[in-house]
């Protein structure tokens, strides 16, 4: 109680509602430079001007000597079209344009000439009709763009929502998704840590065993050696496991109340379903026994398959489950 009673007055310790205050004095001193002196800074701001107009001018003649390398080596364009590629590409990388009406606009023509197309035939790019839409885009008040595009609006956002959010069909699309995604966080993440010094760890793993990508790890210095000091293990072993975990199919409604001390074969539906209301679903062999009563290659590679593609699985009964059983 005493402690509590202290509490706030070593809190007023802490806060005051007094104005700050200057607290250190110093004369302002005020150098005048001789016309000598004025000359000689002021040559060598020209001097440091036209350098770096120079520079700017040599980098400049790199950029399009390596625009002039894609166009060679990708074609489709012209040397300027690659140019203000590479000028743009860092900020592109990192801000999205927002939705806008022109850009509906011309998904939407597009779209109404590539559904003419015969089928079989080459699709338009959209460079090849921009001048002509773009000419009917400009004859359009504010009220018929509107107009216009109100329901390619809608389709549009909906596209990106999808593109952003929608999961991969493709197991590759997954994997090169999340390496560029991670090697972009990494990177900022990077930067992050120089710039203030925070401790960051991070750990993503893949959720599906279908997926390619291995366990990916970031953590700064300190991160390490709170790991391996105060928990006796590393950040790698944990990612790891974690994976498994992900990986496994094991869910919350699918676990026990409290752990299992103990596998049961036998009388499994007295010792496991009766107890902690689970069950086993599509046991591929025709004995229920443990893996290692298990004297067949053979079956103990479909078990393993089974387990491995999460066809057979514990689950949990609901209670109209359990109450019918």
């Amino acid at each position: 109680p005493g402690q509590v009673g202290r509490y706030p007055s070593m809190m007023h310790k802490l806060t005051t509602s007094a104005p700050r205050t200057p607290w250190r004095h110093r004369k302002k001193t005020r150098y005048t430079r001789t016309p000598a002196e004025k000359a000689v800074l002021k040559q060598n701001r020209v001097e440091c001007n036209t350098g770096y107009r120079e520079a700017l001018e040599n980098i400049n003649q790199l950029i399009m000597d390596q625009a002039t390398e894609l166009r060679a080596k990708f074609g489709g364009h012209n040397i300027e079209y690659y140019y203000r590629e590479i000028l743009q590409y860092a900020r592109r990388t990192k801000k999205k344009c927002s939705l806008s009406w022109w850009n509906a606009f011309m998904r939407q023509e597009m779209k109404l000439i590539n559904d003419g197309i015969p089928e079989g035939k080459n699709r338009h790019k959209a460079a090849q009709h921009a001048a002509e839409i773009s000419a009917r885009w400009k004859g359009m008040t504010k009220e018929e763009r509107e107009a216009a595009t109100e329901d390619a609006m809608i389709e549009l956002a909906e596209q990106r929502e999808s593109k952003a959010w929608a999961p991969h069909n493709v197991p590759l699309n997954s994997f090169q998704d999340v390496n560029k995604t991670l090697q972009s966080i990494d990177n900022q993440l990077v930067e992050l840590h120089a710039r203030t010094g925070t401790e960051i760890l991070l750990i993503a793993v893949r959720a599906n065993v279908d997926h390619f990508n291995r366990p990916h790890v970031f953590q700064t210095a300190r991160t390490v050696d709170f790991f391996d000091s105060s928990i006796g293990t590393s950040v790698g072993d944990i990612a790891i496991c974690l994976e498994g975990f992900c990986i496994s199919g094991v869910k919350e409604e699918a676990a026990a109340p409290f752990k299992v001390s103990r596998m049961y074969y036998q009388n499994f539906n007295r010792n496991i379903m009766q107890k902690y209301h689970l069950v086993l679903d599509n046991w591929p062999l025709s004995k229920f026994v443990a893996p290692g009563n298990i004297n067949s290659l053979t079956e103990l590679r479909v078990l393993y398959n089974a387990w491995d593609s999460n066809a057979s699985r514990f689950r949990k009964l609901s209670d109209e489950e359990y109450e019918a059983w």
